[in-house]
């Protein structure tokens, strides 16, 4: 930090913007930190279980055992290609290039589309999912993205809401401002947790057991601040 003087000059109004600039990178130093200690979490049980398949089938004599091991060996890498997929994903969508994509859309076509897409999967679950749409809603963006954002959502409240619960997509807005909502009477989440939800990584469940590598949030996060 740099200390302050008395009365002050322009050295002095550049000190204090380094001394408030300074937290903020510790911040994000932290986050560096913890984002790297849970990649290597969430790929250290996956990549784990691959090894002990792949010397499995490499000890077994049985032939029919040895293809199920490794079957289960490949299933666990894709679960390792599914969260680089997601972080590239991720990336490409904070970096801003995806905006190179934006076209006019139909913001009440795609929603309505990813509506009815997952409605059979809820219903099955014993949840209900209902559309409400204020008229078309024409937007410049992505709609490949807005899908995503949506069914992140959507699989968000299929996964965490329970049985019984009424999941609602709602479309609406006043003037040149359209807003798009996912909405469930599920348990929710504490206050305190909503704000680092979206961060990367970042799962509520303490123990790390639910499936997923806490990038569902994220994503829905950077494409609305993408939006």
């Amino acid at each position: 930090r740099v200390p302050e003087r008395a009365g002050g000059d322009e050295v002095d109004a550049v000190g204090r913007s380094v001394t408030q600039m300074l937290p903020r990178l510790d911040l994000l130093v932290a986050n560096v930190r913890r984002v790297s200690t849970d990649i290597a979490h969430d790929l250290r049980t996956p990549l784990g279980h691959v090894r002990q398949n792949l010397e499995a089938a490499a000890a077994s004599h049985d032939l029919s055992a040895a293809h199920n091991a490794i079957a289960k060996a490949q299933a666990k890498i894709e679960d390792v290609l599914r969260i680089f997929a997601a972080m590239l994903r991720l990336a490409e969508i904070d970096s801003g290039t995806a905006r190179s994509r934006f076209a006019r859309v139909d913001i009440s076509a795609v929603a309505e589309r990813v509506a009815d897409a997952y409605r059979p999967d809820l219903e099955a679950c014993g949840l209900t999912l209902r559309f409400e749409s204020g008229g078309p809603g024409h937007i410049e963006g992505d709609a490949d993205l807005i899908a995503q954002a949506l069914s992140n959502l959507i699989e968000n409240a299929l996964r965490h809401a329970g049985a019984g619960a009424n999941v609602s997509v709602r479309l609406g807005g006043t003037g040149a401002a359209v807003r798009l909502e996912v909405q469930d009477n599920g348990v929710g989440m504490r206050a305190e947790d909503r704000a680092r939800a979206v961060d990367a990584f970042v799962r509520l469940d303490p123990s790390r057991s639910a499936a997923g590598a806490g990038l569902g949030l994220s994503i829905v996060a950077a494409i609305a601040r993408l939006h």
